[in-house]
């Protein structure tokens, strides 16, 4: 079993929902959007991977990545957003100059694997970083009423 892999997992179940629950509770349409968007690329980057066995697919990756990005930038209104979309920029950058190396037969997949997971840990904290504002701005406004 891939330890990282499978703690990344539990991150994943337990900042969806903290942001389900702030959904519910704080509707919030580009949090949960740009939630479900890094919960899809996740859920369609391990079936890529489980179904073919590639597990430095960095062409499927960037194409992927940018998907992702381009939903979360979609209607931006939060530098929540932004950020996250740089975490996917970063990445892309990764994936192109990990592909690059790739092509002429010098890669270094620990590294490789190693820096998208510390990215992918970073884009939950942004995601739970972005549901507690979204409490606090939410608890600021009921107390002005």
């Amino acid at each position: 079993m891939d330890l990282p892999f499978l703690l990344y997992g539990l991150g994943l179940v337990a900042t969806m929902f903290a942001v389900a629950l702030t959904a519910i509770a704080r509707p919030n349409w580009p949090l949960s959007r740009s939630a479900l968007a890094v919960l899809f690329n996740w859920m369609v980057g391990t079936a890529y991977v489980a179904w073919t066995g590639i597990t430095d697919a960095w062409r499927f990756n960037i194409a992927i990545d940018l998907a992702t990005a381009l939903v979360i930038v979609f209607h931006t209104r939060s530098r929540w957003q932004i950020a996250l979309v740089a975490t996917y920029c970063i990445q892309i950058v990764m994936h192109g100059y990990y592909g690059l190396k790739a092509l002429h037969g010098a890669t270094l997949p620990w590294s490789y694997y190693g820096a998208l997971t510390a990215i992918a840990w970073l884009q939950l904290l942004l995601l739970l970083g972005w549901a507690v504002e979204t409490w606090i701005t939410g608890a600021r406004r009921g107390r002005r009423r």
